[in-house]
Order: structure tokens, then C-alpha cells, then sequence
């Protein structure tokens, strides 16, 4: 599943962009040897679809990494890995050599939006013995860990997040069906009333499954909802250490602010820190041309 998912995004990423000069002359270099390739397989008498299809993706991801190459030089949100350091171009004003471990956090936080990316996770994945008394830097391990486990850049958390104009206006109809239902006992529908019971309840449990939002019942009988936290404990012993990284790479944008004022603004304003994870809500229609 996960190779037909990255050859669908690299077909959708050629044709949104064919018209780029970039792609363009990479496919009068490349299309010659391809057709040849193709031609010569296509007569072959020991040729399999399997084999076709083997130079099809190929071609492909040869000239979608050569695309993304080219687009990131051009693009004015990015934030990419240049050998042993972040580069972050924000509103097309470029800032390189971030080697703090906590752009690393940042990196996975804004390749997942409105997503958990908890701190626990990031602490298994990347501080391991060997990097444990390293200093606040990004180390090569760590670069092979990303490269090698393909989290550089998948998902380092796959519950979604419901954003808090979501958890807003479902607590109003909670609130509503609630209301409801004091009202059927209040006039004496009891049969009214514990079917809007059911009815509460199974919007309850369909909030959870699909929004990962749950629900606590007080005593006076109004129900609060909230985005599921993180259920791993660890969180208070690992979080200080993952927060103080996100915190000195925020303070290193912090001090190149003539580069780096709108970036640094956003981070902090849509960067967040729940339940032991950070959670990336950027405004609505934001997006990164290219992170890599």
C-alpha cells in the first residue's frame, strides 16, 4: 500500500508542475533512454508486465526527485535537510545552517498537520544510548534513522487531530442534545427521553472513533469534550528535554529575526504543546510549497 500511495503522489506532483521549465527539460534529456528502454523490453521475449512496469517507476522517481529538487530552489515555503543541517525558506526568505535538534522536532511537527507528534515517539526514535550525552545537535545517526525508517517524512503519529473550531462545534450540539433531553423528563416523555439517551450516546462514540474526541460526564450532568491526550506517562520525565530543544531552536530563530521575523512568528503561533505532544495547526489554505 505505501508504494502505490508514493506513486500516486509523485504522478500528482509531476502533473500539477509539467508546465515547469524544470520538468520540461529533464524530459527532453531523459525521454529519449526511457522510450529506448521501453521499446527494447516491450520486443523481449522473456519481458514481464512486472518489468515494464519496474522502468515505468523508475523513470518516474528519477525525474520526480529532480522536480523537487528544482522546485524547493524556487518555492517560498520550504523546509528541507541540506547534509547535516535544516534549510527553512519562509515567505521567500531563506535561513540554512540549523544544526539543532530541535528544528528536527519542528520538521515533523509542520510535515503533520493538526497530528500528534508525541514527545515519547520522537525520544524512542532518535535519542538512543549512543546519542544520549551527545550535545543539542543533530547527529548522523540521527539523519540515518530518519532516512533508513522512512519517518523523514512519513507520519510519526497517525491519530488525527480534530482543530478546536471542530471540538467547538460539536460541543455545542452535545450541549443541544443534552438539553434535549432534560427537556423530555422534564415533560414527562420518558420514552422521548431515553431515546435522545441513545442518540447522544452513539454520536459520543462517533466522535471518538472519527474525531479522536472524548467526553468527560460531570456530576451536575454536563458533558465537556476535548481532544484526546496522550496516555504514556513517560511524557513527564522525556518532555522536558523535548521541549527545551524546540525552545533553542525557536531562540535561534529569535535572534536572526531581520531573516527570520515572519517564520519565527508563525512557529510560535501555530506550533502548540498538549499532552505530551507537539500539534502543528497552521491557518486554513496555509500550506508548504515543499518539506523534505
Amino acid at each position: 500500500m505505501g508504494v502505490i500511495i508514493e506513486y500516486k503522489e509523485q504522478v500528482a506532483f509531476v502533473r500539477e508542475n509539467f508546465s515547469e521549465k524544470y520538468i520540461q527539460d529533464h524530459l527532453k534529456e531523459d525521454l529519449p533512454d526511457f522510450l529506448e528502454e521501453y521499446q527494447r523490453l516491450f520486443c523481449s521475449r522473456v519481458v514481464s508486465y512486472a518489468d515494464i512496469w519496474q522502468a515505468k517507476q523508475f523513470a518516474l522517481k528519477v525525474l520526480y526527485d529532480t522536480a523537487m529538487e528544482k522546485h524547493s530552489e524556487v518555492a517560498s515555503y520550504v523546509m528541507k535537510l541540506e547534509g547535516d543541517a535544516w534549510k527553512i525558506v519562509f515567505d521567500g526568505k531563506a535561513i540554512g545552517g540549523l544544526t539543532e535538534i530541535g528544528f528536527l522536532w519542528i520538521y515533523h511537527a509542520v510535515s503533520n498537520p493538526r497530528k500528534k507528534v508525541y514527545y515519547a515517539t520522537l525520544h524512542d526514535r532518535y535519542i538512543t544510548p549512543k546519542n544520549k550525552s551527545v550535545s543539542s545537535h543533530i547527529t548522523e545517526e540521527m539523519i540515518k534513522t530518519m532516512q533508513l525508517s522512512k519517518t523523514y517524512s512519513g507520519v510519526l503519529s497517525d491519530q488525527y487531530l480534530a482543530p478546536l473550531e471542530v471540538v467547538e462545534k460539536k460541543q455545542l450540539q452535545v450541549d443541544q442534545m443534552n438539553k434535549a433531553i432534560d427537556d423530555a423528563y422534564a415533560n414527562k416523555e420518558t420514552e422521548e427521553g431515553e431515546k435522545k439517551e441513545r442518540e447522544l450516546e452513539d454520536f459520543l462514540e462517533e466522535l471518538k472513533t472519527d474525531y479522536q474526541i472524548t467526553h468527560k460526564i460531570f456530576k451536575n450532568g454536563k458533558i465537556k469534550l476535548f481532544s484526546e491526550k496522550i496516555k504514556d506517562g513517560r511524557y513527564k520525565k522525556i518532555g522536558p528535554s523535548i521541549r527545551k530543544n524546540f525552545t533553542d531552536a525557536m531562540d535561534i530563530l529569535a535572534k536572526k529575526k531581520e531573516m527570520t521575523t515572519e517564520l519565527h512568528d508563525h512557529l510560535s503561533k501555530y506550533i502548540r504543546r498538549e499532552g505530551g505532544a507537539f500539534i502543528y495547526d497552521p491557518p486554513e489554505g496555509f500550506k508548504w510549497d515543499f518539506i523534505s
